[in-house]
């Protein structure tokens, strides 16, 4: 992928020759493949890892940390780079990123004193230490993905569907979470 160069006006000539940022957008169009880590299935577009029937989902800042590191296994991330494409070159403090790569070993079973996966190297950043596949068949769903296409499917079928035992017509009074 070719850097996007801005030029903007009143700026010096090394600071318009930066490359643009990648967007969110530009990250997932990228990491849309689903992955396999030290037997994870990686799913990058649902932010899911899961493992022998086992689920976790990610923030989607967890997901690009996991992406970026898995974009070139083995190679030793600094922690500027590591920043400056998970979090688009904001400002963070360095125990946001510690924090962050400590909550990825914790959802991926990792540990940092013998790493499987993640291995901090000092005073320089961290590297994927696991191989990294990708997955050219389509994942089948987990099981929660399962339930919800189930509760989505006797949804669309209307309030019959939805009645309770005992009760003819009523609908389901489950309360909704969420935004009204």
């Amino acid at each position: 992928m070719q850097p996007r160069f801005v030029h903007t006006i009143g700026s010096t000539a090394a600071a318009a020759a930066r490359p643009v940022r990648p967007t969110a957008d530009d990250r997932s169009a990228r990491h849309s493949s689903d992955l396999r880590i030290d037997g994870w299935l990686v799913q990058p577009t649902l932010n899911l890892l899961t493992r022998d029937n086992a689920t976790v989902r990610l923030r989607a800042q967890l997901m690009d940390l996991l992406l970026c590191l898995a974009s070139r296994p083995g190679r030793v991330f600094a922690k500027e780079d590591l920043v400056a494409e998970v979090w688009e070159g904001r400002w963070i403090a360095q125990s946001a990123l510690s924090r962050c790569v400590a909550e990825l070993r914790a959802a991926l079973g990792d540990d940092a004193q013998q790493p499987r996966l993640i291995q901090t190297i000092t005073k320089r950043g961290y590297r994927l230490i696991a191989p990294v596949e990708v997955v050219d068949e389509p994942a089948e769903p987990s099981p929660v993905w399962a339930a919800a296409a189930m509760a989505a499917a006797a949804e669309a079928a209307g309030p019959r569907a939805m009645t309770r035992p005992g009760r003819s017509g009523s609908a389901s009074s489950c309360p909704r979470r969420g935004r009204r």
